[in-house]
């Protein structure tokens, strides 16, 4: 059996406890990340550094649920968002609201007459679903927000 040689990490400096200040923030409910479902509402709050939270005072927390994002958000992380209206940085991750109800966080294309949803997905079953409001019948895409940051619940586990 090998062993880990430790010796690399003679030297390394540990953060003071003061370094490491969190700050609980509010926990809204669960999103999709997948096809877009209603956002289930959650009671609660989960600690998020508070240096992210400096940065984005207004933000809170979604449970993600689903693989649609796996390559940025894992499966059942919590989802800093940032709100917003409008799309600010295309391409970025943002939650957002399909037909007023149906919540999903994807990477975000605004078009002009329209959205683009975009999986970052180690599945290749998910693909872009274009919203184009040239079109009868379109559902409507309203912003919730960007995210921004992610933490994972303490029971997380691989």
């Amino acid at each position: 059996m090998n062993s880990v040689s430790l010796s690399g990490f003679k030297g390394l400096k540990l953060l003071s406890p003061t370094s490491c200040d969190f700050v609980d923030v509010p926990l809204y409910g669960s999103i999709a990340a997948g096809t877009p479902i209603e956002m289930i509402e959650v009671d609660g709050t989960h600690p998020v550094p508070s240096k992210v939270c400096d940065r984005y005072p207004n933000a809170f927390l979604l449970k993600v649920e689903g693989d649609s994002m796996n390559r940025v958000l894992p499966d059942g992380c919590y989802a800093l968002v940032d709100p917003c209206e409008t799309v600010e940085d295309n391409g970025k991750p943002y939650a957002v609201c399909v037909n007023g109800y149906d919540a999903t966080i994807k990477r975000v294309r605004k078009l002009n007459n329209g959205f683009e949803l975009v999986p970052d997905s180690t599945d290749p079953t998910y693909t872009p679903k274009t919203y184009n409001y040239n079109e009868p019948g379109t559902e409507t895409v309203t912003v919730i927000g960007e995210v921004v940051y992610y933490v994972l619940p303490f029971d997380w586990g691989f």
